[in-house]
């Protein structure tokens, strides 16, 4: 039996589970059978998962002393019910997303430069010799900055020199880079880095330790940190990349410590990797991660199978702090799995383990470089099993990430991996395989669009010729998905699809292929598919006779597709295909086509007897128009012809005689149109006329507006081009090639930095750089006041960074939100680019922008079924990556009522906001106009209306930031 953690178990009504804005996360009645453990909070979880490990120990030691095979077991076996605990496998989880949380929230302090006395953060390990932060000396000056610097080289000691070097930075950065130019501290750093003297390498070490965040200076030596061999070596390290700027680290840290990460010498490799959270935090903000997170990240990963263990625990710590730091919370949740799996991918039920985690998860964020960095070794590795099961978790995982990533960018470093192996999942013998790549593709061609064209498309109309079937239909059904997600191209491919297949001299395998791009259409288009199908729906007909199974088979199966799909709501597209289908000159494909035109009416009739008689969309002059071609089928030379025309007579009316009277002008029309047309309707025209002479009721003179009004003739469109136009020629994509509008961009940039005065040619370089990655990377011109506020103290004033913040915003065409009184609003939130799908991939938002104003009022307007709900919940639950962490939001729903019936207005408050007094809930409830007399009467005795006051009180009480009104006004 599992141990029982020691946590007690109250009544729902006095301890319920509490979720975001102090509601029930759960309905919790008096009426269940077992007493529900209370809610773990992080105090109870440390002391759970302390009592457990002290009784795992005991276990273990226990077992060591323990020589009979039966009592081993016996511990084993406590062991392993101990460790699958459910609630003690929660608790470490608790536990370890609370330290992360604790950890983002302070490199986010980092990032954002909340206070000016704690700007840069440093290593905090206690044996590196870093100390944990560094302060900006507002009161320094060129002589005191000399002589910190003094006191560098005068200090005895490695602790002491950096502190010293510390001081040094925080006065020089008060005094700008152009101070450390003056007292010419780079030079003096490459002679002491020369010197054969360690104690003058040690100085240049330390010094540059304390002068992290003077990039331009110090990022020229970090190959030099990375070989060194001393502590105050790794601290100089970890300050130039951990303290370099986000928007400058990728173009003068990351190289290099590329360099270092694939060298092979193990130590400086393991100093490289020890850097790369430090620099993943930076990097992860700026418009360099894209390029740079595929190269660095892979490396480290893939040193989780080093030789030497003091790399592989380096590399595994490296993976650890950087999957805690991504923005994407689904993939941080799964970082112990995905961890697991690069760590040891000769154990596949790992690898199997976190490819059905990933396969089966519902991501509601986007997916950032340093998340699909971790995925696509997974992806990769599904895709080239040789299991069906695993390539088609794999083809799925990639479509999702195709639509997921926050920036086509971001992805386009792994194509020339990933296409290949696309390229396999789609032509796999496995339907299933086949379908799931097809969704890939589709999304390929949605979304990298460029990509497609260029590579992936002329691949899959050349694969459309192929010998082997599966390439065949494999290509087709990744036509077909494209065509679906991509509508203007659905006329062009659908017609040069259907003129290969009705011209006999294009290469038969080519018009296989062309029916098995019919079929998939006909299959995944359905509906859209209408447009198409009376030019469709002949070519398939005639397909479907052919004597070659290659092309009779898909054609085949459009035919039975688009008939079933269209007979019952609109099968008025079907008509002209029927007519043309009944006058081929093919026996088989006027065989074919009676059978499918008798199971289009048992689907319109239902139960119903007469097809004249009976309500459906056809209107009367094309039933009649189809009865008419049916009735001189009936005199067709085929005797397999006549007996399935016979067939379908006593199904599609009562009496065929009492029916000839309502179809015979239409019968005259079109025997008159017989005598002019194919050689096969000439024939039937004179046979029928033949057998009608002998009708009674015949007149050939019929009243020809009888049936003259509206036919079911097809369209007459133009099929010159065939699918063989194609150019099957597969190009390379550029995948590094730099938009026009980017470039406009980095010209306006690089202008309005040129406009700045007072600095040095190589600080301008910077101010450049920098500036072009803050202008590619922020979108929001909060976000731009702060990269630049943060990022360049040191280089230039504050009225510098001011003035150059606002050319930035206006290269940017960037606008601030003013009152009525021309002040900036108070802004609650804003998260760029937001994303939420539910539902197991159910878009619901994407490249959405949320900002909420202080004071303010928002609608949520849409359909039923739209997710307005989901969206709040995911407000207030923190669902939302990007919302603000000290942002208190309270949804209101009137779901907790159900929850509620047994308890008192007033007892209801006390458990929501136990900190009230009696006499503030009073206040509040008086504020909704709540009667004295109801305040002491149960929930469920109160009317609609005064159950939806009583929760707006109670979500205000609260004091929320945001109140999110889920239909507040029901029942008011």
């Amino acid at each position: 039996m599992a141990p029982k953690a020691k946590v007690a178990a109250k009544p729902a009504a006095k301890a319920p589970a509490k979720a975001s804005g102090g509601y029930p996360a759960a309905k919790s009645t008096a009426k269940i059978a077992e007493p529900r453990l209370a809610p773990l909070d992080y105090a109870s979880a440390q002391k759970l998962v302390s009592k457990t490990e002290m009784k795992l120990d005991d276990l273990e030691e226990e077992m060591k002393g323990c020589t009979g095979t039966q009592e081993k077991k016996r511990i084993a076996a406590e062991v392993k019910k101990y460790k699958e605990y459910e609630r003690y496998i929660e608790s470490k989880a608790l536990i370890q997303e609370h330290e992360a949380n604790l950890e983002r929230e302070a490199m986010k302090k980092k990032s954002t430069g909340i206070s000016t006395t704690n700007i840069v953060k440093a290593d905090e390990g206690a044996d590196s010799g870093v100390a944990k932060d560094m302060e900006v000396d507002t009161s320094a000056t060129m002589d005191s900055a000399k002589a910190k610097y003094t006191a560098i080289l005068s200090a005895s000691g490695e602790a002491a020199k950096v502190a010293a070097a510390r001081k040094f930075g925080a006065q020089t950065r008060h005094l700008g880079i152009d101070s450390l130019l003056e007292l010419g501290v780079g030079d003096k750093i490459k002679k002491q880095l020369a010197d054969k003297d360690k104690e003058q390498k040690l100085i240049g070490f330390c010094t540059i330790a304390g002068l992290g965040w003077a990039t331009p200076v110090v990022a020229q030596f970090l190959p030099t940190a990375l070989a060194g061999t001393c502590t105050a070596s790794l601290a100089a390290c970890k300050a130039i990349t951990g303290q370099a700027a986000p928007h400058a680290i990728g173009e003068f840290v990351m190289p290099e410590l590329i360099k270092g990460l694939s060298t092979s010498k193990w130590k400086v490799q393991m100093r490289a990797i020890q850097c790369v959270p430090g620099a993943w935090f930076n990097l992860s903000h700026s418009s360099s991660v894209a390029t740079s997170a595929p190269i660095m990240l892979p490396i480290v990963m893939a040193s989780l199978q080093h030789v030497r263990s003091e790399v592989i625990d380096a590399s595994l710590e490296a993976c650890q702090e950087v999957l805690a730091s991504v923005y994407n919370p689904e993939v941080r949740s799964l970082s112990s799995l995905l961890i697991s799996a690069l760590k040891d991918p000769s154990k596949q039920e790992l690898t199997w383990a976190a490819l059905g985690k990933l396969s089966n998860t519902t991501f509601m964020n986007y997916i950032d470089a340093g998340s699909l960095a971790f995925i696509m070794p997974i992806l990769q590795r599904a895709l080239r099993e040789r299991s069906h099961e695993s390539k088609k978790k794999g083809a799925r995982i990639a479509g999702s990430v195709l639509i997921l990533v926050y920036s086509k960018d971001t992805i386009r470093p792994y194509m020339p991996l990933l296409l290949p192996l696309l390229k396999e999942a789609v032509v796999d013998t496995s339907p299933e395989v086949q379908w799931e790549a097809a969704t890939a593709v589709g999304n390929l061609a949605t979304y990298m669009t460029d990509i497609f064209d260029a590579e992936f498309g002329p691949w899959l109309f050349g694969c459309l010729k192929s010998e082997d079937i599966n390439e065949r239909q494999g290509a087709a059904r990744s036509l077909a998905d494209c065509l679906l997600k991509l509508p203007d191209r659905r006329e062009e491919v659908i017609a040069r699809a259907v003129a290969t297949c009705l011209k006999s001299d294009v290469s038969p395998l080519l018009r296989a292929g062309a029916f098995e791009v019919l079929d998939a259409c006909s299959d995944l288009l359905k509906d859209d598919f209408g447009p198409f199908v009376p030019l469709v729906l002949p070519a398939v007909l005639s397909g479907a006779a052919e004597t070659d199974e290659d092309m009779s088979a898909p054609a085949g199966r459009a035919a039975k597709t688009v008939v079933g799909w269209f007979s019952d709501g609109t099968p008025k597209v079907l008509m002209s295909g029927f007519e043309a289908g009944m006058t081929n000159e093919d026996e088989r494909c006027r065989v074919n086509t009676v059978s499918l035109v008798q199971r289009a009416i048992e689907k319109i009739l239902g139960r119903r007897k007469d097809f004249l008689k009976c309500e459906c969309p056809l209107t009367m002059n094309q039933r009649c128009s189809l009865l008419a071609t049916m009735y001189i089928s009936r005199s067709d030379p085929s005797n397999d012809v006549r007996r399935a025309v016979n067939g379908f007579w006593p199904i599609a009316v009562q009496s065929i005689k009492d029916t000839f009277p309502s179809i015979v002008g239409h019968v005259a029309r079109r025997i008159r149109e017989f005598t002019e047309g194919t050689a096969t309707e000439k024939t039937l025209a004179t046979r029928a006329l033949a057998d009608l002479q002998q009708n009674p009721v015949w007149d050939p003179e019929a009243d020809k507006s009888n049936g003259s009004a509206e036919g079911n003739r097809g369209p007459v469109a133009d099929l010159k081009e065939t699918l063989a136009a194609y150019d099957t020629t597969v190009h390379q994509a550029d995948l590094e090639s730099v938009s026009e509008s980017d470039k406009i961009l980095d010209a306006k940039v690089a202008k309005a930095v040129a406009h700045v005065e007072g600095v040095t040619p190589e600080v301008q370089q910077y101010l450049r750089i920098f500036c072009t990655s803050v202008a590619h990377t922020c979108k929001c011109l909060f976000t731009v006041e702060e990269a630049l506020d943060h990022g360049l103290i040191g280089f230039l004033d504050d009225q510098q960074r001011k003035k150059l913040a606002l050319a930035i915003e206006d290269v940017m065409e960037l606008r601030r939100p003013e009152t009525e009184d021309g002040k900036c609003e108070t802004t609650l939130c804003r998260v760029e680019s937001l994303f939420l799908c539910y539902g197991g991939g159910k878009l619901l938002l994407r490249d959405t922008t949320l900002e909420l104003l202080k004071d303010h009022r928002y609608g949520v307007v849409g359909r039923n079924g739209a997710g307005k709900t989901t969206l709040m919940n995911q407000m207030s639950g923190g669902g939302l990556a990007g919302m603000p962490p000290d942002l208190k939001c309270v949804h209101v729903k009137h779901e907790i009522l159900q929850e509620i019936q047994e308890l008192t207005p007033v007892d209801f408050c006390k458990r929501e906001v136990p900190s009230l007094t009696d006499k503030d809930i009073s206040y509040w409830l008086n504020d909704v106009g709540f009667p004295e007399h109801l305040k002491t009467t149960k929930v469920a005795e109160l009317s609609g209306g005064f159950c939806m006051r009583l929760i707006l009180a109670v979500g205000m009480m609260a004091k929320p930031d945001v109140l999110l009104l889920d239909e507040p006004t029901n029942h008011l």
